[in-house]
């Protein structure tokens, strides 16, 4: 197992605090527990040393990384008074963290067991119960045993449990937040006991106990849950798709463009930038920059930044991590079988077409007329395709941000650019797919002028680059993840943050004077917090260091990528401001919040 130290984990504690005093108390917003680290292949028996202190739970990073995190307390106060005993452990850079309740909802689950932290728990048991979840609050440690939507679910579930054998059963309402999964990692790979069902007799005689011979469900928590369709075209999928469509599939030819490589910006020296301003600050500070403040990116600040990735121990650490952290993973919504058949569309149309009749969702049917289109132009079928795409995805909707046309008349398609940016606005109201990369990378120009109005609804992949295959947005993005309150990542979120990103990337557009207002307002604000602060403690200030490197350093080369898209650098600013934001703003929530 290889520790990673938490380097700029401190920096969440920005926003936890606003006085000293007020991080002593009990905040009934907040629960408290304590980072441990981040870990490369880490097992539960690494952290004997601490598991008496507290409950040890982790949760995944990227491929084999996991944050460690131990216990769940009331307030700070409690929180800090472990902390020795765990730096002494062999984790001197445990810190504390919060974690806002309003983050998640209240729900009704059964507790099957009550114990202390630090005692040994008994999980062949508990999993007999299906899905576990474990909560420590204080000198508490609940094992509870499912999520359902009422108590009056919960309880009939408690009444289940108690005849297989769980006599200290009790329905209580929790906080999402405080629910901690539990997984292999906290169980150290236990299974499940044999299920022993308790059947009552007769008044005097002892209860008999038989033993089940079923195999376990997967989870019970679906056992009085309401079932919801998943299937977000309206109707259930046909499964009648043949094997193969060798000798069925029709003739078709998509043209297809060789896709261009992007490469790295080269960063401009004659623009004078507030970005390299900042990054000149702290690498002067640092000692590895002699030159004035002067905003302009030269040799002196280059070989600056250079010189402080080998001599900086953290950012050394975290650009280790960021080589480890696959930013492509968990950041997308999970991929469909619609989602497949257009990602592929271009090396198999003919395919594609019939693989495409057997989706019920309007995507399916605007992506039929653009096959066709692009074999034969503007044909009846593509226009009865659009229409009806059209209709299947408005009619009798009333939407919040209707897109910008009028969805109840008919359209005659006699261009590709009209098709896309009925595909872009059709996109915007249903989430059954992202636009995929090719369509940027086939048709930029149409592209981007027909995704020009994409509202903030629009989901798209992933493109290439996409900025973070650069080392600084990697680094900056490694930083920002383990720096997260947030236990259990937002993929919806995040993937609308990619989404937003890749647009960015893809097709950008002059942000207006307001928004351009409102991101130059959230990288003050974040900064503000940062300096306040950095400003309490040296160990503090050595984590901002770091994370002022990285940002300033994405910033200008950011800015750059804009330059070389024809923008000015006033107008490149604001755009790399909000390419940070959608870097680092989900991670940086709770920040904000103050």
């Amino acid at each position: 197992m290889k520790y990673f130290t938490n380097l700029l984990a401190l920096a969440f504690t920005i926003l936890i605090c606003t006085t000293a005093q007020a991080n002593e108390k009990s905040n009934p917003n907040y629960i408290y527990t304590i980072h441990i680290g981040a870990f490369d292949k880490a097992q539960l028996s690494d952290f004997d040393g601490i598991r008496d202190i507290g409950y040890v739970y982790a949760f995944p990073l990227r491929d084999n990384l996991m944050q460690v995190f131990l216990g769940g307390y009331s307030s700070r106060k409690t929180a800090r008074q472990l902390l020795p005993d765990v730096h002494e452990s062999g984790y001197p850079d445990a810190y504390v963290m919060r974690r806002a309740l309003d983050e998640g909802e209240e729900i009704a689950t059964v507790q099957i067991a009550l114990k202390k932290p630090g005692t040994d728990l008994d999980f062949g048991k508990y999993l007999q119960a299906g899905k576990i979840y474990i909560s420590q609050n204080d000198n508490n440690l609940r094992v509870l045993s499912g999520q359902y939507e009422t108590e009056e679910i919960a309880q009939k579930r408690a009444n289940q449990l108690k005849k297989m054998g769980f006599a200290d059963v009790s329905v209580k309402t929790m906080n999402t937040v405080e629910l901690i999964k539990l997984t292999s990692f906290e169980s150290g790979g236990a299974v499940a006991d044999p299920i022993v069902e308790v059947i009552e007799t007769s008044k005097g005689t002892e209860p008999e106990v038989k033993k089940e011979t079923r195999n376990l469900p997967e989870s019970y928590d679906v056992l009085f849950k309401k079932s919801k369709n998943t299937s977000k075209g309206g109707t259930s999928i046909p499964t009648d798709i043949p094997d193969s469509f060798e000798g069925n599939a029709e003739r078709i030819n998509v043209p297809v463009k060789k896709e261009a490589k992007v490469d790295l910006p080269k960063i401009r020296v004659k623009v004078k930038r507030t970005s390299a301003i900042e990054l000149q600050k702290v690498l002067k500070a640092q000692g590895v920059y002699n030159s004035g403040l002067d905003g302009y990116y030269g040799k002196g600040t280059a070989k600056g930044y250079a010189d402080i990735k080998k001599e900086n121990y953290q950012i050394r650490k975290y650009l280790l991590l960021s080589e480890m952290m696959n930013e492509g993973m968990n950041t997308g919504l999970k991929s469909s079988r619609l989602q497949t058949i257009v990602n592929n569309l271009l090396s198999e149309p003919a395919d594609a077409n019939i693989l495409l009749q057997a989706e019920r969702s309007p995507l399916a049917k605007v992506y039929r007329a653009y096959v066709l289109f692009q074999d034969g132009g503007n044909t009846d079928q593509v226009n009865q395709l659009m229409n009806a795409a059209i209709k299947q995805t408005f009619k009798g909707k009333k939407l919040k941000n209707a897109p910008p046309f009028d969805y109840n008349a008919t359209y005659a398609y006699d261009n590709l650019e009209q098709l896309l940016k009925h595909l872009n606005y059709i996109h915007a109201v249903s989430q059954d797919a992202e636009v995929p990369c090719w369509v940027f990378s086939q048709h930029p120009l149409e592209a981007a002028n027909a995704f020009a109005s994409g509202g903030e609804n629009l989901r798209m992949q992933n493109c290439g680059g996409d900025f973070m295959s650069w080392e600084e947005t990697k680094l900056l993005k490694a930083i920002a993840s383990d720096l997260d309150p947030s236990i259990g990542t937002d993929q919806a979120k995040l993937a609308a943050y990619t989404s937003k990103r890749a647009k960015l990337f893809i097709a950008p557009q002059k942000m207006t004077s307001g928004e351009a207002a409102d991101v130059s307002v959230w990288h003050k604000t974040l900064w503000t917090q940062m300096e306040s602060w950095s400003a309490a403690d040296p160990i503090h200030e050595q984590r901002v260091t770091a994370l002022k490197v990285s940002y300033f350093q994405s910033q200008v080369r950011i800015e750059d990528y804009f330059m070389n898209k024809g923008f000015t650098y006033k107008e490149a600013k604001p755009l790399a401001m909000c390419v940070l934001q959608t870097i680092v703003g989900k991670h940086f929530a709770n920040y904000m919040k103050g």
